[in-house]
């Protein structure tokens, strides 16, 4: 069955949640679109954008989206360690659900004395 571009946000997020390595750092604080008013320390959001699926003759074939995830932080050391630990964690291929994937391209911000980092990933499943 086709998971739909919401399913595998929330698989993302699972593997995420799951690295040690990234919970010493933002503890669980991963939230959909902006991060909630309120939230201290460092933290990340994330966002995505479905694209046209890769198709042959027997119709669709592999979804497509981009998805972004922005590492917000007092530091910019911080900002790049997380980015860092989220890009070793989420690249590459994956079997339950299948799906490959990569980074393509970052950006840097700096506002209210904060420090942003945001990855896109593309993924296909």
């Amino acid at each position: 069955m086709k998971l739909h571009d919401y399913e595998i946000e929330q698989e993302i997020i699972g593997i995420l949640l799951d690295s040690e390595e990234l919970k010493v750092l933002i503890e669980d604080k991963i939230f959909p679109v902006y991060i909630d008013e309120g939230t201290t320390g460092d933290a990340v959001y994330y966002d995505s954008e479905l694209t046209d699926p890769i198709t042959c003759k027997m119709g669709s074939v592999t979804s497509v989206m981009h998805f972004y995830i922005c590492a917000v932080s007092s530091t910019m050391d911080n900002s790049n360690r997380i980015i860092g630990i989220i890009q070793d964690v989420l690249e590459g291929e994956f079997t339950n659900p299948w799906m490959r994937i990569r980074a393509v391209g970052t950006v840097k911000e700096r506002s209210d004395s904060k420090y942003a980092k945001t990855m896109d990933f593309l993924i296909e499943w």
